[in-house]
């Protein structure tokens, strides 16, 4: 099974977000029991410029947005926005 792609978006950075999706009631504590009890995948491909342009253009006061782009949290980072970011 290929993945789908991002059409007409070449050259715009963008990212894929994966969420696994198990059957009710499995357990999914271990790397067996999860890969046994996996039904499913949600995919969803994002373009950075239309979901940035998408939450700016609403005035949503409540939300928090901050993009985060490297392996690991750098303690800069981390002290400046904490550990929960």
């Amino acid at each position: 099974m290929g993945l789908p792609s991002l059409q007409g978006t070449q050259g715009q950075a963008g990212f894929a977000f994966f969420f696994p999706l198990f059957h009710k009631g499995v357990p999914h504590d271990s790397l067996s029991t999860r890969q046994a009890g996996l039904w499913g995948w949600i995919y969803a491909p994002f373009i950075i410029k239309e979901l940035l342009n998408s939450l700016y253009i609403r005035n949503l006061p409540d939300i928090r947005f901050q993009l985060f782009d490297g392996p690991v949290m750098t303690p800069e980072f981390e002290k400046r926005y904490g550990k929960d970011m």
